[in-house]
């Protein structure tokens, strides 16, 4: 299991990358979509994160990463399954 610091350095990779954003802006209580990230970008985020870190990130996760913490925790909690 990654630890919560070692996922919200790559989150904001991530979203330096599709959306530009600072990686400093990436705080644990930053909204997402403050952050310009929509619905479908919210997408290729999980996919990317499932990706970086060999697992997988049903729709309905991926749906309910509203804040970094969310995205942090969606994969920190991650039930095992993999791609």
């Amino acid at each position: 299991m990654p630890a919560p610091d070692e996922v919200r350095t790559e989150l904001a990779d991530i979203l330096a990358a599709v959306q530009g954003c600072s990686p400093d802006a990436v705080q644990p209580d930053s909204r997402l979509k403050d952050l310009g990230v929509d619905s479908i970008t919210i997408v290729e985020i999980g996919e990317e994160l499932g990706r970086r870190f060999d697992l997988y990130l049903s729709d309905e996760t991926i749906d309910g990463m509203v804040t970094v913490k969310d995205a942090v925790n969606a994969v920190v909690r991650h039930d095992g399954a993999s791609v």
